[in-house]
């Protein structure tokens, strides 16, 4: 992903973990080089943060800021990806060309509400994959449908 790309979504089907908590591990897989106090991904769940300096409004070109623990994440919201993903399914990246309210109308209406904000551009594809350890990650998923 481009540097200062946010994941946005309402929820994802885990128990017991924050958003905040799981943008740690992103930035460990995807920018393990960073040794700065600035952080380069974010993770942000839009329910608790909507009306907050880490998503102020769901306009383009919002500054997005919130500090965690000794580091802090700057970015914009011109700079988003939205994503769902439900226990049944695979991980969906949402594209306000092809995912509107007709395709997604079981979506809820927070989630649909930030679409238009999805820029999946920032998702690099010609990058090296990230390098994850067996032994917090388990092994590869089956390159299966999902895993596509």
């Amino acid at each position: 992903m481009e540097p200062k790309t946010v994941l946005l979504t309402d929820k994802l089907p885990i128990s017991y973990e924050s958003d905040l908590q799981l943008t740690a591990p992103l930035n460990w897989i995807y920018a393990p080089d960073n040794y700065s106090h600035e952080q380069t991904y974010a993770l942000l769940f839009s329910n608790p943060r909507l009306g907050t300096p880490a998503l102020p409004s769901l306009e383009p070109g919002q500054p997005i800021y919130f500090p965690y623990r000794t580091s802090a994440f700057h970015s914009s919201t011109s700079n988003v990806v939205v994503i769902y993903w439900s226990t049944e399914g695979c991980l969906k990246i949402l594209d306000p060309i092809y995912s509107n309210e007709t395709a997604f109308s079981f979506l809820p209406t927070r989630l649909l509400d930030t679409i238009h904000l999805s820029d999946p551009s920032l998702i690099l594809t010609d990058a090296s994959p990230p390098i994850l350890p067996k032994k917090y990650f388990g092994k590869e998923p089956a390159h299966s449908w999902c895993y596509y």
